[in-house]
């Protein structure tokens, strides 16, 4: 009788078959376990855990509150009377600034010690110093200027609607007369 040939794994054969025999499952199941591959790698962590990791506690011991957490606080800070006035701007570089309306400014510059102690109290962090910014405390955003010679203004000859063909030859017309250059006449059969 024939031996089938030697191989490195001698009861391989045990895991193909089928036959229910519990001995040769329970042969089969120490053979997986001790031929089983390594483990995985862990990858390494995203960029974003990693930063956050080293950020978040120099964060903590570098910065101050931020402007919205003194807004909400602000009347308890410096005192109702003196908060409708003034409001704070940010805290930056161990200063707090603060936007003062009018002759509140002053008013400020004499409390500061007590409201950079009051600020103190509130986030664990005393500002170095306060700055003060004299001006309207909700600042009106610039808003662009309209253009005059860049709106294109097209009179109707009549109450009837014009048709496009009609609407652009008359907007053709009044950008030429506004650039001061020739255009090709427009059509809407092309």
């Amino acid at each position: 009788m024939k031996r089938p040939p030697r191989t490195s794994t001698p009861n391989r054969h045990l895991i193909a078959r089928r036959d229910g025999n519990p001995r040769d499952e329970a042969e089969a199941a120490e053979w997986m376990k001790a031929h089983r591959g390594r483990a995985a790698i862990k990858p390494p962590p995203t960029a974003g855990r990693a930063v956050n990791a080293l950020i978040k506690p120099l964060a903590k011991q570098f910065s101050g509150p931020t402007r919205h957490e003194l807004d909400a606080q602000w009347s308890e800070i410096v005192g109702p009377q003196l908060a409708q006035f003034t409001r704070p701007e940010k805290y930056q570089g161990g200063a707090l600034v603060i936007r003062a309306r009018g002759p509140a400014a002053a008013l400020v510059e004499a409390q500061s010690a007590q409201i950079l102690a009051r600020v103190a109290t509130y986030s664990g962090k005393k500002p170095q110093k306060l700055k003060i910014i004299q001006g309207p405390l909700n600042p009106e955003p610039k808003k662009p200027k309209a253009r005059a010679d860049r709106i294109v203004k097209v009179k109707a000859e009549s109450k009837r609607a014009l048709t496009l063909d009609e609407t652009l030859e008359n907007w053709r017309k009044e950008i030429e007369r506004r650039e001061g250059v020739r255009l090709p006449p427009t059509s809407s059969s092309d």
